[in-house]
């Protein structure tokens, strides 16, 4: 459908829909809308048929085109037989009567190449119908084809039924017990009408039978509890019935759906029917009931969705009493119905097991076999937290519990048999040591519990290794893994509480923490050495117990620093306890030949950084305090780890990185406490002079003969001459720029000259030192500097510029008693005329050398600062043109500048100096 027709539909529908305020409104308009696009469009496709089959009849009898063209053959004779264009050409049949439409110009035999009215029809009916064309032809032929009258007269009747028992609803003539009773009957047919065609169409059959079941299981419940027409205690066994009824056909069907429907209705019915008077006695020996029902059906069925289906509504519906109706002195009532129920879903969960086809034997059930005794022991927990060792007796009851069951499973059978149950005894034996394990905490202090959990988790992956079994041994992982977990839970608020400062590392925190570390550790060193024993899944366990190890040890170790250290040493001693450790990794790493241990040493810079950044603001400098006890040997030991780095496999821009990072430390850690020596015994001038100085010569340091041939400069020679140099050298131009504008440069101790200052002359050494390290390196490397050196070049000859100015702002302020500030300089016109002398004389060198060098870019710069010096006398010092200075300056510039016309001739492109 085109788009006016769209367009007709949409407006058709809007139209009547707001005429009639209603839906049919709508409908119609929209369907009268369509039509007149449909007529459109067929309209449109007639004329655009007739047009081209015109043009066709118009264009001379349909023959073949000639094998080649006069303009692509040339002078070439032709070479095809004489009988080839008779060949080509089909006789055209007389036209008939009417006129001629497509058929008979599909049937001209045509060249390969179709001419092109042809190929835009085929183009035009190639479009598929449109969603809204589909879903209206369905509509239009269920109205055309077929048994039109029938067809109509079902769809009349069908809404005149339906008209009709609204009218009877509306008008109260049937009763409630008829509407009822017509839908009981109503449940009743379709259940025999199912049952009848069960071996006919058997899913036909089984939703017609669910139907009918659920439908009785509705009437009952409207009956009982919406209108109160059947008694409660009259309600419950016909729903009972139900639920035997539809295991029965489930059963002779062999229908679990039906089952599942069937035992979903027997769980809901207590609680559609429950009367609130709380008889929870009632309510689970019916459940009892219910699930005596599916463990016989799981004697001969291996139905895992019905398992499930009962395991969730038996202890959903149980937590949910538990959580809202239960009360201690229910204990003894209560307490046989949770066994009850555990018992039969273990019992469950090993038929399960043994009913499995031929080949599947053994398969266990994973939510039943680890899910019941979970839940069961949170239920258990809530029904005996008023005793004291209620919850560890429980913990034990049910570790022993399993341990016998898992010896029956193993005992049992034939060797076949065991073989098959192994995974399943497993599960048994796993459940029996959780319990056994939760014991411990449950009956003794949470400190030492976890510990013996960390231990116990590392044994069982030290058993599960030896004897093949990858149950016990993740099972030893995620028993460490919790652990450490209750253990930081238990203190969670209050972890420095956790230390006491008499012994210092002879305490409860301390000891407890080491030993879930150290298990760790074990753990994951254990399982990389007998990593060809383990699964394909297990392959990153021992990075995880490493990582746990790490978390824990750092953890532990920070923790009794803080408690055991005065505060004044707190970070220091923290700063050389994480050093001290990751020194300690890799010392380990190569006598226990495991490569993790090598990986801390790639953090120790980054360590070095943060308790950096923490120092600058905790002391007054580094070496406060002692700090040069703390320091020095965390450098030392930083130095020895990287240095042993080199023997180990790591990827070379790693190294790299590490050196180039300890580089720039080791400059800024200089920095700050020359920084702190020079303004605390000096001037402040000369300690901000620091901080320019130091990157410069820092720039150069790797590059001297004694220090470029030894370690580490000679391995890391991109990290310390490279990308080093590089960042040295933009942290002293950075420094340069800021402090030309917001440092004065004065020295309380001598005078100030301009130029022959520390703070001028450092800003100088670093243009100079700049320049010469970039001429050095395009010695060494023309190919690779040369593409930048305009850029270089422009770049130092800017801050060279800026330089001088700030240089003669300086000046100002100093010999015209004026504080060192841009915005007072901006305001005086001193400052204005010197500048612009100066702006004056650096064009008119600019000029000379250029002109002697024949450099034209060079002249372009010094033409260009001519310019500025124009504009800004004219627009700015103009403005103040009684001043003296103004007067002044106009003199010498205009005298530069005649002086300068013998220099600014602009030489030709031919003459520029490469």
């Amino acid at each position: 459908m085109s788009v006016l027709g769209i367009i007709l539909a949409l407006a058709g529908a809007f139209v009547l829909g707001l005429a009639s305020l209603s839906f049919s409104g709508l409908l119609s308009g929209l369907l009268i809308g369509y039509l007149f696009g449909w007529v459109g469009d067929l309209s449109r496709s007639n004329r655009q048929l007739r047009q081209r089959l015109e043009k066709l009849e118009s264009s001379g009898p349909l023959t073949a085109p000639p094998a080649e063209s006069g303009a692509e053959s040339g002078a070439k004779p032709s070479v095809e037989p004489p009988a080839a264009p008779a060949a080509a050409v089909t006789e055209v049949p007389p036209p008939p009567v009417p006129p001629p439409t497509r058929e008979p110009a599909q049937q001209v035999a045509a060249p390969e190449t179709t001419p092109a009215p042809a190929a835009a029809m085929r183009k035009s009916g190639a479009a598929g119908p449109t969603l809204l064309d589909t879903v209206l032809g369905a509509i239009r032929r269920f109205f055309t084809d077929g048994n039109v009258v029938v067809r109509v007269g079902l769809l009349v009747l069908f809404f005149g039924v339906a008209f009709l028992l609204k009218y009877a609803v509306e008008n109260d003539m049937l009763s409630i017990e008829l509407r009822l009773l017509g839908a009981a009957l109503g449940g009743l047919v379709l259940l025999i009408l199912g049952w009848r065609a069960r071996r006919k169409r058997g899913t036909f059959a089984l939703l017609l039978q669910g139907g009918g079941v659920g439908i009785m299981y509705l009437t009952v419940f409207a009956a009982a509890k919406m209108y109160t027409l059947v008694p409660l205690e009259m309600a419950f066994p016909l729903m009972v019935a139900l639920v035997v009824l539809s295991t029965a056909l489930a059963l002779l069907q062999d229908a679990r759906s039906l089952a599942l429907f069937g035992a979903a209705g027997g769980f809901l019915a207590p609680i559609l029917l429950s009367s609130g008077d709380n008889n929870y006695i009632v309510l689970f020996s019916y459940y009892t009931l219910l699930n005596v029902g599916i463990l016989s059906v799981a004697w001969y069925r291996s139905w895992r969705e019905l398992n499930l289906l009962g395991f969730l509504f038996t202890f959903g519906i149980s937590a949910l009493w538990g959580m809202t109706r239960y009360e201690p002195e229910f204990f003894a009532t209560t307490e046989p119905f949770l066994v009850i129920f555990f018992l039969m879903y273990v019992a469950i969960s090993i038929l399960f097991a043994f009913r499995q086809p031929e080949g599947y034997r053994g398969y266990v059930d994973g939510t039943l076999v680890f899910g019941t005794p979970i839940i069961s022991a949170a239920l258990q927990g809530g029904l005996v937290y008023h005793y004291e060792y209620g919850m560890a007796i429980s913990a034990l009851v049910m570790a022993l519990f399993y341990i016998v069951l898992a010896r029956l499973l193993w005992s049992r059978g034939s060797e076949a048999t065991r073989r098959i149950m192994r995974l399943l005894t497993e599960s048994f034996l796993a459940m029996a040591v959780v319990f056994g394990t939760l014991a411990i905490p449950l009956a003794l202090d949470g400190r030492w519990s976890s510990a013996a959990w960390a231990m116990e988790g590392a044994a069982l992956v030290w058993l599960g290794v030896r004897q093949h079994r990858w149950l016990a041994r993740n099972f030893g992982l995620l028993l460490q893994l919790a652990a450490g977990v209750f253990y930081a839970e238990g203190h969670a608020g209050n972890f420095d509480s956790m230390a006491l400062t008499p012994p210092p590392l002879w305490n409860g925190a301390f000891l407890g923490g080491l030993l879930i570390s150290l298990s760790a550790f074990f753990s994951g060193w254990y399982l990389y050495r007998r990593r060809d024993q383990l699964r394909v899944f297990e392959g990153f366990t021992h990075a995880v117990m490493f990582a746990w190890g790490m978390l824990w040890w750092f953890g532990t170790t920070l923790n009794e620093v803080e408690v055991q250290v005065s505060t004044h040493y707190e970070l220091l001693a923290a700063m050389l306890t994480v050093t001290a450790s990751i020194a300690l990794l890799t010392w380990l790493a190569q006598r226990l030949r495991w490569p993790l241990l090598h990986y801390p040493v790639l953090f120790q810079v980054g360590a070095l950084y943060l308790f950096t950044l923490l120092s600058i603001f905790d002391h007054e400098h580094f070496f406060a305090d002692l700090g040069y006890a703390f320091w020095l040997p965390a450098f030392a030991l930083t130095a020895w780890m990287l240095h042993r780095a080199e023997d180990l496999r790591f990827r070379p821009w790693t190294l790299h990185a590490q050196h180039l990072a300890g580089f720039i430390l080791l400059v800024f850690f200089a920095c700050v406490e020359l920084d702190w020596t020079a303004g605390h015994y000096l001037s402040g001038t000369l300690a901000t002079v620091v901080w320019g100085l130091l990157p410069l010569l820092a720039m150069y340091l790797p590059r001297v003969s004694a220090v470029a041939g030894r370690w580490p400069v000679a391995q890391h020679r991109p990290a310390w001459q490279g990308v080093g140099t590089l960042v040295m050298l933009g942290w002293a131009w950075l420094w340069a720029l800021l402090t030309m504008f917001f440092s004065s440069g004065q020295i309380y101790v001598i005078p100030y000259v301009p130029v022959i200052n520390p703070l001028e002359l450092t800003h100088l050494a670093i243009i100079v030192g700049a320049l010469l390290w970039f001429l050095r390196g395009q010695r060494e490397s023309a190919e690779r500097f040369g593409n930048y050196r305009m850029l270089f070049y422009g770049a130092t000859g800017a801050t060279a510029f800026l330089w001088l100015n700030t240089v003669v702002g300086r000046a100002v302020s100093h010999y015209a008693d004026m504080y060192f500030d841009w915005d007072l300089l901006l305001t005086s016109s001193l400052f204005h005329s010197a500048i612009s002398i100066l702006w004056g004389v650096t064009a008119l060198v600019l000029l000379i050398i250029a002109g002697r060098m024949a450099h034209r870019p060079l002249r372009i710069v010094a033409l260009s600062l001519v310019t500025m010096t124009l504009v800004k006398l004219f627009f700015i010092d103009l403005a103040k043109r009684e001043e003296l200075e103004v007067i002044i300056t106009f003199l010498v510039v205009g005298s530069i500048y005649v002086a300068a016309g013998y220099f600014s001739h602009l030489p030709a492109e031919k003459e520029q100096h490469s």
